[in-house]
C-alpha cells in the first residue's frame, strides 16, 4: 500500500484545519534540546540549568537488589581501570540477555 505523504504534510503544514486556534498569543522559539525563548525572553537554557538528582525510596540501600546496575561485575572492573576483566565480563552479561531473551 503507497501512503501519501505530501498529503500528510500539507495536512500539518496548513492550520486551517484547526478551528479553535483564533488568535495568535506569543511566539515560542527554541528547542526542547537546547533552550525555550518565549516572546524574546528566554525561560530555560541547557546551558544553564545543572542536573539535579532527587533520591527516591529505590535508592535507599535497604531496597537495592543484587541485579542493580550498580553491582554489576563489569562496571566495577572497569571503575578499577581493569578494562581487559570489565570487557570479559561485559560478553558474559551480553551472552545471559541474548539466553534470556531467546527463553522469552
Amino acid at each position: 500500500m503507497h501512503r501519501n505523504y505530501a498529503k500528510d504534510i500539507e495536512f500539518v503544514t496548513d492550520l486551517k484545519h484547526l478551528k479553535d486556534m483564533k488568535k495568535k498569543i506569543c511566539n515560542v522559539e527554541g528547542s526542547f534540546l537546547r533552550n525555550l525563548i518565549i516572546d524574546g525572553k528566554t525561560y530555560w537554557e541547557v546551558d544553564d540549568v545543572a542536573p539535579q538528582r532527587q533520591l527516591t525510596i529505590h535508592e535507599d540501600e535497604a531496597y537495592i537488589l543484587a541485579s542493580d546496575w550498580r553491582y554489576r561485575e563489569d562496571l566495577l572492573w572497569l571503575k578499577y581501570n581493569y578494562e581487559l576483566i570489565a570487557h570479559q565480563w561485559k560478553v558474559r552479561l551480553e551472552v545471559q540477555q541474548r539466553h534470556d531473551r531467546a527463553k522469552r
